[in-house]
């Protein structure tokens, strides 16, 4: 599933959120979007159900400025559907809800029948980085079976929260509504002054505009 404003056309495409501190320091919270893929042409109810499943995978990258490092970031997504006679669309299931160790796993994963993501955990010797998805802790994934799903990160100063999350999710929502996606960010960042919050968007535009989700491809039975 991929994000685009409502009116644009462009999917694919990673958006920056800008939080500016209290000592004028800027960090960039990259929140990047990939596919949507709609699951229910193999799913067991087929295409005729009342309601469609899609898998929505996100990005979540840290990049924080010199001398400044995450300590605690909150993403939160908030769901809506244009027709609001329509059943709210619903986060189904989210992987992972929780991290608090590091985590290998392969990057292929399955399906189960009732639509819970299936992740093979892996040893530490991969063949290739390209290959698997590497957690570290802690996250914890809040949000499920709500519209409002939510993704918690906290580190240690050093190293801090740097580098990219992938985040998994299966969406429930109404045949052929239109379906989008909201985010806000808070985060807290170590400084020279010790932990400042960051919550003061530079462009609020970025943040808290509904994006609408794009299924890219149908998969095949």
């Amino acid at each position: 599933m991929a994000l685009a404003p409502p009116a644009a056309t462009t999917t694919n495409a990673a958006r920056k959120e800008i939080i500016r501190s209290v000592l004028d320091e800027i960090t960039v919270l990259a929140r990047g979007h990939s596919e949507l893929v709609d699951l229910t042409l193999t799913w067991a109810g087929g295409p005729d159900q009342p309601h469609h499943f899609y898998r929505v995978r996100l990005t979540c990258n840290f990049l924080p400025d010199r001398g400044c490092r995450f300590v605690w970031v909150r993403m939160s997504a908030e769901l809506a559907d244009a027709d609001v006679h329509n059943d709210p669309p619903l986060a189904f299931d989210l992987f992972p809800r929780e991290v608090t160790e590091q985590r290998t796993y392969s990057r292929r994963f399955a399906l189960t029948p009732r639509l819970a993501f299936a992740f093979a955990e892996i040893g530490g010797e991969a063949s290739s980085e390209s290959d698997v998805i590497r957690y570290e802790p802690r996250m914890e994934a809040a949000g499920l079976l709500t519209r409002s799903p939510t993704w918690t990160f906290t580190a240690p100063p050093r190293p801090g929260l740097v580098g990219s999350r992938e985040l998994f999710m299966v969406l429930k929502a109404t045949r052929h509504s239109r379906i989008t996606m909201a985010f806000t960010v808070a985060a807290e960042a170590q400084t020279r002054l010790g932990t400042i919050p960051l919550r003061t968007y530079v462009d609020p535009t970025l943040v808290q505009t509904p994006h609408v989700l794009v299924p890219l491809q149908a998969e095949s039975a």
